[in-house]
């Protein structure tokens, strides 16, 4: 420890970063926490100064190392906060910066972090968790401490992580495995037998017909429906129908964009299944609950105000938790594979475990089926339409390099490489 400044009163000490003031009357230290805030120990009567201040700094510096990313995670999340992020996109930081603590949290020092430091704590996240959470841990720790050069306290002066390339391509057998329910059955076989169909019929209570049709009718993604409520189907007076789903893409900041609902007309079927089913959940139980505005969340919304208020919601009349829905489509999906999957007809052949086949392979359906179903009408405004339903951006490729499935046999069927024939033989 070096001696900086002497007074009358105390001497100020410097080791490192930390700065100590001990006053002579009183025999005490003060100084500042990585937080900024003012601490002070007395001084036992039993040691001298030197030794009291050396072990105090000691302390110290190995309970601000160990505070360290406790501090600085708060601070960031603090911060992550006020730019009025989306419940879900915190929740998914929250989990990401567990994992950083978990292979960063025991760094001391990040200034004296070597290039191969990090490059061996990436690679012991590969090996353990994959290459696509080596990609988002890293990318995370980055922002971090990017966040902690901008704070003093936390004396970060250069980010080792950006010497290290920012992703690294994720192996074909660590992806999500991506199905495609069938768009049409083998010629003969009764439409009755198509998967969705089945889910549908086996669904025995309003909430689980409800999340079927939901999500092969729309093309909405989960946390979208699960947010939609009864008020959300409007009926114009004189006008087509049609349901009010809000864009889980848009961040609460752009609350008022022009975009930040989209609209799905409802054909007579579909607008008086949905009210069937209302009237099945609801009865003619007397709506009480008061119109506000509620953020997208992973959790079920248990608030009184919001109570009943939704289309899928539980026998509580709350909504539903990301973890609470999927449980009930996975048990309807166990249902129908066990009851039909060796079915002499026309046997269910999808695996017992849906991976592949979640929420999402209902909005890869929708986009296929809506191409299918338009065939050669299928043009550039109709797949304008078709964003704007899904709610993606107009002009996007992920909707066909994504979410479509093309089909080389109905090309050989139409013959069109025959009507292209130029002449010369």
């Amino acid at each position: 420890m070096n001696l900086i400044n002497e007074t009358s009163h105390s001497r100020t000490y410097q080791k490192n970063d930390l700065i100590i003031k001990y006053e002579f009357n009183g025999q005490r230290a003060r100084w500042d926490d990585i937080m900024g805030v003012e601490k002070k120990k007395q001084k036992p009567a039993n040691i001298s100064e030197e030794d009291f201040l050396t072990k105090l700094f000691d302390d110290l510096s190995e309970v601000q190392q160990d505070q360290f990313f406790y501090y600085l995670t708060q601070d960031f999340m603090t911060m992550r906060r006020e730019e009025k992020l989306s419940a879900r996109t915190y929740e998914e930081d929250s989990v990401l910066l567990k994992n950083c603590n978990e292979y960063f949290g025991h760094i001391k020092n990040y200034n004296n972090l070597e290039f191969d430091d990090v490059h061996n704590i990436l690679k012991k996240i590969e090996e353990e968790r994959g290459v696509d959470k080596r990609n988002r841990v890293k990318k995370k720790m980055q922002q971090l401490l990017d966040f902690a050069l901008t704070k003093k306290q936390y004396n970060v002066r250069h980010n080792p992580l950006k010497a290290h390339p920012s992703t690294k391509p994720v192996p074909k057998a660590e992806k999500q495995k991506v199905g495609y329910f069938e768009l049409e059955l083998p010629a003969g076989v009764n439409n009755q037998h198509h998967p969705i169909k089945r889910l549908i019929r086996e669904a025995d209570n309003p909430t689980d017909r409800l999340l079927i049709i939901l999500l092969a009718y729309t093309g909405a993604r989960i946390n979208e429906i699960r947010q939609l409520t009864w008020d959300d189907i409007v009926q114009p007076r004189n006008e087509h129908a049609h349901l009010k789903i809000k864009n889980s893409k848009i961040k609460p900041s752009d609350v008022g964009r022009k975009d930040e609902y989209r609209k799905i007309d409802l054909n007579d079927n579909f607008l008086a299944e949905l009210l069937f089913q209302k009237k099945r959940l609801l009865g003619d139980k007397e709506m009480t609950y008061k119109e506000k505005v509620h953020s997208e969340t992973r959790k079920a919304d248990k608030s009184e105000d919001n109570r009943w208020r939704w289309i899928l919601q539980t026998p509580q009349g709350y909504s539903f938790s990301d973890r609470g829905i999927r449980n009930r489509y996975l048990k309807l999906w166990a249902k129908v594979y066990d009851k039909y999957h060796n079915d002499e007809e026309y046997p269910f052949n999808y695996p017992r475990n849906p991976k592949g086949y979640g929420f999402h392979a209902f909005r890869r359906f929708y986009v296929c089926n809506f191409r299918h179903r338009l065939g050669d009408q299928f043009t550039k405004v109709k797949e304008e339409q078709l964003q704007q339903f899904i709610g993606h951006t107009i002009g996007s490729q992920v909707t066909a390099s994504v979410y479509t499935k093309f089909d080389q046999d109905q090309l050989v069927k139409k013959r069109v490489n025959t009507e292209i024939d130029p002449g010369f033989i």
